[in-house]
């Protein structure tokens, strides 16, 4: 590894040189160290993104009951997951309709 500013040959992972006293914001290696690249793999195993994103919010069932419970929470919810997750935001839009329609025919 060379250093950027003059050319002298550095040790892998500096952070400074001794010849010209630059100093570098992140340490110099010729390689990606081991234990980065053992993390980058696990990361690229893990689970896709739209399933971590999925996993951000409650699960759906909980957001059904609540929707059929309180039509206006159903509205409500449509609203907060339409852009992030339109099946689930759908799906209680619809619960919270026909609860709603049913509630005032009961009437």
């Amino acid at each position: 590894m060379k250093c950027p500013e003059c050319g002298e040959k550095l040790e892998n992972g500096a952070r400074y040189c001794n010849k010209c006293a630059a100093i570098f914001p992140k340490p110099l290696y010729e390689e990606e160290p081991e234990e980065k690249k053992e993390i980058a793999e696990v990361v690229d195993e893990g689970a896709p993104e739209e399933e971590n994103a999925q996993k951000k919010y409650p699960p759906e069932i909980w957001l059904y009951i609540i929707s059929a419970l309180i039509p206006f929470a159903g509205i409500v919810t449509y609203f907060i997951y339409k852009k992030n997750n339109p099946k689930v935001a759908r799906n209680c839009l619809i619960i919270s309709v026909v609860i709603f329609i049913i509630g005032r025919l009961m009437n």
